[in-house]
């Protein structure tokens, strides 16, 4: 169910980045787009994301963390950033 959504997102405007991992019980999807405004695209106006709220809905121990997070650039840049 999670893995469908994948492709339709990589096609969308500005997104660089959507993986999905795994660790147990968890799935956290790491994300990076190439505006702020690609984001909210998607958030609110994307098919595959719409699509896969509806099939989760009722499958869930807890709502969704969504957390937008700022890089700190240190280090090495090919190191130190998504």
């Amino acid at each position: 169910m999670l893995e469908a959504a994948i492709p339709q997102v990589h096609g969308e405007e500005g997104c660089e980045l959507y993986a999905l991992n795994q660790k147990d019980d968890r799935f956290v999807m790491i994300e990076r787009w190439a505006s702020l405004g690609a984001l909210q695209t998607h958030s609110t106006d994307s098919a595959g994301l719409q699509k896969l709220n509806a099939e989760l809905k009722g499958k869930l121990e807890a709502p969704l963390d969504v957390v937008v997070l700022e890089p700190v650039p240190a280090g090495e840049p090919a190191k130190g950033a998504l």
